[in-house]
């Protein structure tokens, strides 16, 4: 058997791991609806309520002709004690450590492919403009993004830094553009 192989056999296997946890969980959900329904029906004919119902108990009062052929069977005595607990208890644990130790870990990965992709998106562009212009034949031409000479750049001339506005031409006033007020 190649690593390859058995790599792959492993992580089918904490697949399905991991998803009989989720199953687990959700089978937890659903026992612990049950369980609500039974603490209802119980309550109305006991008068009293518990804290803690059984698996036993939700089962006898959701489907009782099923708990009574399973009542008749011969394992009977060892499934006791483990339905005496709680339904969430008793599938939502068991789900929950399944779930979370069989989860998959490979983040570092998923970055690095991650950073890869992204990283691919950034450059696109330029290496789909740098493909147009070798097609082109205009891969030989300077770059025309930067400044052939940066003495060829002329600042603004200095009016343009003055304020436009007259102080005669504002409004009395005009709190916005700091007017003329007469207090």
């Amino acid at each position: 058997m190649t690593p390859l192989s058995q790599a792959r056999k492993i992580d089918t296997m904490k697949r399905i791991f991991f998803m009989f946890g989720i199953v687990l969980l959700a089978s937890a959900f659903l026992i612990t609806g049950a369980e609500l329904a039974t603490r209802v029906l119980i309550g109305s004919t006991n008068g009293g309520s518990k804290f803690l119902i059984s698996t036993w108990e939700v089962w006898y009062t959701v489907a009782p002709e099923s708990f009574l052929r399973f009542e008749n069977h011969a394992t009977i005595k060892l499934m006791r004690p483990v339905l005496a607990l709680p339904g969430w208890v008793l599938f939502g644990i068991p789900g929950l450590i399944l779930a979370a130790v069989f989860r998959n870990r490979d983040e570092d990965r998923l970055k690095a492919d991650q950073f890869k992709d992204h990283e691919e998106s950034l450059y696109l562009f330029d290496e789909l403009a740098q493909a147009a212009a070798e097609e082109e034949g205009l891969s030989d031409l300077p770059d025309d993004r930067a400044p052939s000479n940066p003495n060829d750049i002329v600042p603004a001339e200095a009016h343009y830094a003055e304020d436009p506005v007259d102080d005669d031409l504002l409004p009395d006033r005009d709190f916005l553009l700091g007017g003329k007020s007469h207090t």
